[in-house]
């Protein structure tokens, strides 16, 4: 299949308990692919390539809401600090840290956790880049306390992450909560509290103008359903996509021996699905805080843990850890 045109293509009737997707993608934007079902989105796969948008054209008005967490980390109980990729279509829409040199990373802590009684005009947010401060935001005297002036005025806003020449490809990024009350002229005081220091490696690559990928199936690996769903595919920016779909039927009416003792037309697959489910347990039993919600981090971790060479087990466990750690969450 192939579709060549920014926008929304929705294609009904998948009828399967398990799908992946192969193909290439090309250009310049991102893509998306999901099963829908009863208005539930499965994600199957998300990538992108090419040039991205700049900052300066992203309108304040669409500024990312939510966040895939995968860092926390404190010394004071009045902040907890979390550090996550924010997911904003078109910036880093994998959200893997991982860019090519004309894109952008962006990174959040909106969702940190503060005591309700610190007042949020008091705070600020210190950005380091390989152990460098770099930005701070927020309130002026908390920034003047690390020798910065504060760039914009909120502290929570995202922090943008790009290329820059005679710099190396891979870049630490560190962030720090930091909370000052100076008091009143009346009743002066010196208050302040400090969050711990989250960090995270981003990553600037090569544009390649084409990326290919084989046997994706983020959330879609394995899904309990005997209705049929629809495919529906969105693309963004001047972009080429082409899939093909590996798809696992299900038998209707049999729901209740979906996982367990039903006549398969492949029997094979029982002991697959098996394996994996084994594996996957395995692996959370023994390497639990190795894992994210990120499904291309788990992919790497998953074949560093483990002696499997198929491919595409090794996706479809990744897939199980990821949906089994957004579970968890």
């Amino acid at each position: 299949m192939l579709f060549r045109e920014p926008g929304e293509y929705l294609l009904p009737q998948i009828e399967a308990n398990s799908l992946e997707i192969s193909g290439t993608l090309q250009g310049s934007g991102s893509a998306k692919v999901y099963l829908q079902q009863r208005g539930k989105d499965i994600l199957v796969y998300q990538g992108s390539v090419g040039s991205q948008e700049t900052v300066d054209r992203l309108p304040e008005e669409v500024l990312p809401q939510t966040a895939t967490d995968f860092y926390t980390n404190t010394t004071n109980t009045s902040i907890i600090l979390v550090l996550a990729y924010d997911t904003q279509d078109g910036f880093d829409p994998d959200n893997d840290g991982v860019e090519t040199k004309q894109g952008i990373i962006d990174l959040t802590v909106k969702n940190s956790q503060l005591s309700p009684n610190l007042n949020h005009e008091n705070l600020c947010i210190i950005w380091e880049v390989d152990n460098e401060k770099v930005e701070c935001n927020g309130n002026t005297e908390c920034c003047a306390l690390s020798g910065l002036t504060p760039r914009l005025e909120s502290w929570n806003q995202p922090f943008y992450a790009y290329y820059e020449e005679n710099k190396p490809d891979k870049r630490i990024i560190t962030a720090q909560i930091n909370y000052l009350d100076l008091g009143t002229p009346e009743q002066p005081l010196f208050e302040s509290v400090v969050s711990g220091k989250a960090s995270h490696t981003i990553e600037f690559v090569d544009n390649p103008g084409k990326v290919s990928f084989e046997d994706i199936c983020q959330e879609s690996c394995s899904f309990e359903t005997t209705e049929a769903s629809t495919l529906k595919i969105k693309l963004y920016g001047d972009t080429t996509l082409e899939i093909e779909l590996s798809q696992q039927p299900f038998i209707k009416n049999e729901k209740k021996n979906l996982f367990k003792h039903s006549p398969l037309p492949h029997p094979m697959g029982r002991i697959k699905t098996q394996l994996i489910k084994r594996t996957t347990n395995e692996l959370l039993a023994k390497h639990r805080d190795k894992f994210s919600t990120d499904f291309s981090e788990n992919k790497a971790k998953v074949q560093e843990l483990t002696d499997m060479q198929s491919k595409k087990l090794r996706n479809t466990v990744a897939g199980y850890v990821t949906r089994q750690m957004k579970v968890e969450r």
